[in-house]
């Protein structure tokens, strides 16, 4: 009997005395209360990851377009920069429209992104050509009027088939030939 008065020596009492409802919720109040901080700061911290991931993000799509826009913007001042050098070694002549008209054909399909290509000058006359929609227009002035002609283009970039006509056509008052003569 001596182990049974050692055995009820050794419990341990508590003070106050609660029912075993009261104390059995606790640990899980306990454990919701450590997983909704823990979701909290998780949620806080992913948060801030996608923010930093979508600032990257918007930060290289700003990179490529500018990237996009600087080669798309630099292309005409190449193809101008090409034309204006082979004028001064006088591989081009600008009273040609037919040599021009295959040279800017030439251009066009090199320069696709650039769209049409052509010369105008001060007598009136216009020669252009537009790979990607496949024509060529002429402008030939005469002492009465000036009749620009849109021509399809064939494989080697001679007009084949007339599309349009339009009747007094004058280059000299178009925007594109009115800023170059500024420049």
């Amino acid at each position: 009997m001596t182990s049974t008065r050692e055995h009820k020596k050794s419990k341990v009492r508590f003070p106050v005395r609660l029912p075993l409802r009261y104390v059995l919720p606790i640990p899980f109040v306990l454990i919701i209360l450590v997983m909704g901080i823990a979701n909290y700061w998780a949620f806080n911290n992913s948060r801030e990851t996608v923010s930093e991931n979508v600032n990257k993000l918007l930060s290289e799509i700003g990179k490529r377009v500018s990237l996009r826009l600087n080669s798309y913007f630099e292309t005409p001042f190449l193809a101008l920069q090409i034309d204006v050098n082979a004028v001064r070694q006088e591989q081009l002549d600008c009273s040609n429209l037919e040599q021009l008209g295959q040279y800017f054909w030439q251009q066009a399909n090199v320069f696709k992104d650039v769209g049409t290509i052509g010369f105008g000058n001060k007598d009136g006359s216009l020669i252009s050509a537009n790979e990607p929609e496949r024509f060529i227009n002429i402008a030939l002035p005469s002492p009465s009027n000036t009749i620009l002609r849109r021509y399809t283009a064939n494989d080697d970039g001679l007009p084949a088939a007339m599309v349009t006509e339009v009747q007094n056509y004058n280059v000299r008052e178009r925007y594109w030939y009115e800023i170059a003569v500024k420049a």
